[in-house]
């Protein structure tokens, strides 16, 4: 995972605060944007202060988008590969 300097973590933090103030707040700001039944949406723990909570999250989605990248590159070098098993990484 890439690691955010203190810069950068105290400038999410400020931009995306106002959106979080509360766990109702991030739960619907996630819906929203992913869906219900979306996987990373059941990995997110909504509890936390703000800071801690959107710092989590966005190691979240870095994770999240580095390993589907991960299972893209898969796909495209083996496409014989059976799909589920990639899907299972």
């Amino acid at each position: 995972m890439t690691t955010l300097d203190a810069r950068s973590q105290q400038q999410i933090i400020e931009l995306l605060s106002p959106l979080m103030a509360s766990e109702q707040d991030r739960r619907s700001l996630l819906i929203f944007a992913f869906g219900s039944n979306h996987p990373l949406v059941q990995q997110i723990d909504f509890s936390g202060t703000v800071a801690s909570f959107v710092l989590a999250l966005v190691a979240k989605l870095i994770d999240f988008v580095y390993l589907w990248n991960c299972r893209q590159l898969y796909r495209q070098r083996f496409p014989k590969y059976p799909a589920h098993l990639i899907d299972f990484l």
